[in-house]
């Protein structure tokens, strides 16, 4: 028996614990920084003097 969530949900258990339960195969690669590190293909950073780049006054967000 599941137990029901305060929404309606018929189960309230994580989706991983419901995979682990139902036999689906799991994930085994723990490490995603590789799925965001830049390729070969990606394009190059701008120079700071190319146009609108930081000599023309851009600055990248750093804070939130």
């Amino acid at each position: 028996m599941t137990e029901t969530g305060k929404h309606g949900n018929d189960d309230v258990r994580s989706l991983a614990d419901r995979r682990a339960e139902a036999g689906a195969p799991q994930e085994d690669d723990a490490d995603i920084g590789a799925e965001h590190t830049p390729g070969p293909t990606d394009p190059p950073n701008a120079e700071p003097d190319a146009p609108g780049g930081e000599d023309d006054g851009y600055a990248p967000q750093t804070r939130v």
